[in-house]
């Protein structure tokens, strides 16, 4: 999945060049989703798409407060549930590619609708007790070793929504501020926990947390620094 979205990545690059289209460069965050960069280009000078890469870290879905918010929008769960969430997707690699509509080329407001990926290579371990209780699978822990782990791979399929204001600092150098919405739409998850592995409970445990994965909701908050070629 994710060697796809460095394929666009680079190859969004190379056609904006050689169309000498409007394209630009952005380095930024959105908060607390990911670190990253875009690249962006424009065939029309209102509508642009962008295809984006960055990463997944715990230095902001772990700051205190984030995950009682997100607690509170996914009402269905506990706060321990989202911060189970949030174990299982960091350090994971985070794709997306969006299209938008702008009122002005270099300033102004703007919006845009796309689709995200996350996907952590090699899969979240976590301790199997932790799992257990997020899960309310007490069962999980019975007949294990001490301090048994299970290893959850987990890839969420999102929808997003952004609206923001670009900022022109120079005639090639701009900043731009964003709230947006991050959702899941699908996740797909496999589970195997300790070294017995009881393909049931792995199963059952599964089940469980895409039910957790999609209720999630994210709401965010971007800052871009972009760069025109």
């Amino acid at each position: 999945m994710f060697r796809k979205f460095i394929f666009c990545f680079i190859l969004f690059v190379c056609v904006g060049v050689q169309a000498k289209d409007d394209l630009n460069v952005e380095i930024g965050l959105e908060f607390p989703a990911y670190f990253g960069m875009h690249t962006k280009i424009s065939p029309h000078p209102n509508i642009y798409s962008r295809v984006g890469l960055g990463f997944v870290s715990n230095l902001m879905v772990g700051v205190p407060g984030v995950s009682t918010f997100m607690g509170y929008l996914a009402k269905d769960y506990e706060a321990e549930h989202i911060e189970f969430a949030f174990d299982v997707i960091d350090n994971s690699l985070y794709g997306s590619i969006s299209v938008g509509y702008r009122m002005k080329q270099k300033e102004g407001p703007y919006a845009e609708i796309g689709y995200s990926v996350i996907h952590k290579l090699g899969g979240s371990e976590l301790p199997l007790e932790d799992v257990s209780t997020a899960l309310k699978q007490s069962e999980l822990i019975a007949g294990e070793a001490e301090n048994p782990m299970s290893r959850i791979n987990t890839t969420l399929h999102n929808g997003t929504l952004h609206v923001g204001y670009m900022f022109p600092l120079s005639s090639n150098v701009s900043l731009s501020t964003e709230l947006g919405v991050i959702k899941p739409l699908y996740a797909d998850v496999d589970v195997q926990h300790g070294e017995s592995g009881n393909a049931e409970q792995a199963k059952e445990s599964a089940k469980k947390t895409k039910d957790i994965m999609n209720q999630l909701w994210m709401v965010t908050g971007s800052l871009w620094l972009a760069f025109s070629f």
